[in-house]
């Protein structure tokens, strides 16, 4: 899917859901059910297509914080990047899992969903071979006073719904958002079985006189109570108008509207119910996925608990608190992240759209590389090679930098050592020293 097609399907799915009942409304034949449902099958496949682009440009972003921590020189700005870096690991972690789980959903929505729509369709194209058997008997077989006619299955092609193609279909549903909408349209078995019922039997003397005046249980009797038996000429009218009313696919529960439940094992869960069950299911599953990182702001990391803890431990520092995920920790750490952000609404420029553009090179193979931007670097298979590169260069820049310092250190002039008094050990020694000197003398 390319990015014009990409970005005109999520156009579409972000349509409000007024136009439900309009949809359901227009949906007056077993045709144009079939083809409700084959547009949802179709769009399964769209919604997680636009998914799976989504953990792309997730994964992208990621590496480029990756790739701008490592460049950083120490400070708080560098512990801001890696701060990121976790919040963005454990936000992709948590997306591949939803995505994972809103996928299997979709897939089981999308088989049950083409099931329904082929059922249907079968329906509707069981009267074709039938009305096509009718048309097309065999010679009549007369032994006597009998006459048959038998009749062979015959093939048809399935012409009656003729809008199927999926552009025409997306074209009947463009109002219908499928991720919002509350309700389902479902025709009952009971309400499609009396559609093609109008079966007609009829059999027609000769144009003798002869007149059918009475009737012994399939067979007809003439005037002359002579009994023939005749295999009559039978007729169908298939009548293919449904009028059914969307149902509800949500239920409510102690006050609280939820999902069906599902049957138990060994329970047959009906039709309707699966469809019901399944699109609430997978509405929800869809909901489930954070958003893209494109969408982050001050607002969602300060209430994020990872990337409260992941500020508290490396920007924090001495300041760093006891639990940065409830009260006053909270509210100070939060303040910190609000601080380093700056203004909230140039976030997505600062961090994401002109650090993409920012343009580097690196060393592989020995050799310097051309000037590449980050994102091109993120989206490359030289990720790996650019970043252990960075890596490099800052651990190299720390341990020179330290260098530095113990060199400084060594250099510095040192000032001249205070001299010692020597002091005797008993107090009185100068004193008897000097007057003994003094005797030795006389």
């Amino acid at each position: 899917m390319n990015i014009a097609t990409a970005s005109a399907v999520i156009q579409l799915l972000s349509l409000p859901a007024t136009g439900d009942d309009g949809v359901h409304g227009k949906i007056t034949t077993i045709c144009k059910e079939a083809a409700y449902y084959a547009h949802l099958a179709q769009e399964e496949s769209i919604k997680a297509a636009i998914a799976a682009k989504v953990s792309s440009e997730y994964d992208e972003v990621k590496k480029v914080w990756q790739l701008k921590a490592e460049q950083t020189p120490p400070g708080e700005t560098k512990s801001f990047l890696t701060a990121l870096v976790a919040y963005a690991s454990f936000q992709s972690a948590q997306r591949l899992k939803q995505e994972d789980i809103a996928a299997r959903k979709a897939a089981e929505f999308a088989t049950v969903a083409g099931i329904r729509s082929g059922a249907l369709t079968g329906w509707e194209h069981s009267s074709e071979l039938l009305e096509a058997t009718l048309k097309a008997p065999a010679t009549a077989a007369r032994s006597a006073t009998v006459c048959t006619v038998e009749y062979t299955g015959a093939t048809a092609e399935c012409t009656s719904c003729n809008y199927m193609d999926p552009q025409t279909i997306s074209d009947q549903h463009a109002e219908l958002n499928w991720w919002t909408t509350t309700k389902l349209h479902f025709s009952s078995t009971a309400a499609l079985k009396a559609l093609p019922s109008a079966l007609k039997a009829k059999a027609t003397t000769a144009t003798d006189g002869t007149v059918l005046n009475g009737q012994a249980g399939q067979k007809c009797t003439t005037s002359n109570n002579d009994v023939n038996e005749v295999t009559p000429a039978i007729e169908i009218t298939s009548a293919k108008t449904v009028t059914a009313a969307p149902t509800e696919i949500m239920e409510e529960t102690d006050g609280a509207k939820q999902c069906k439940t599902k049957h138990r094992e060994n329970e047959r869960e009906p039709m309707q119910d699966k469809l019901n069950r399944l699109l609430c299911e997978t509405q929800q599953a869809l909901q489930r996925i954070p958003p893209a990182l494109s969408s982050t702001s001050a607002s969602k990391l300060k209430a994020d608990n990872i990337m409260l803890e992941a500020a508290n431990n490396l920007i924090m520092g001495d300041a760093a608190v006891e639990d940065p995920t409830s009260g006053t920790g909270k509210e100070k750490v939060a303040k910190r992240i609000e601080e380093l952000i700056g203004d909230d609404s140039k976030f997505k420029n600062n961090f994401i759209d002109n650090l993409k553009k920012e343009r580097v090179t690196f060393k592989k193979a020995g050799k310097t590389s051309e000037e590449k931007s980050l994102e091109d670097i993120a989206k490359s298979d030289d990720f790996g090679i650019a970043l252990s590169y960075f890596e490099r260069q800052s651990m190299l820049a720390v341990a020179d930098a330290a260098k530095k310092h113990s060199n400084r250190k060594s250099l510095k002039p040192k000032k001249p050592a205070t001299p010692r008094v020597k002091m005797n050990a008993n107090p009185h020694a100068s004193w008897l020293t000097k007057k003994v000197a003094k005797r030795s003398a006389n």
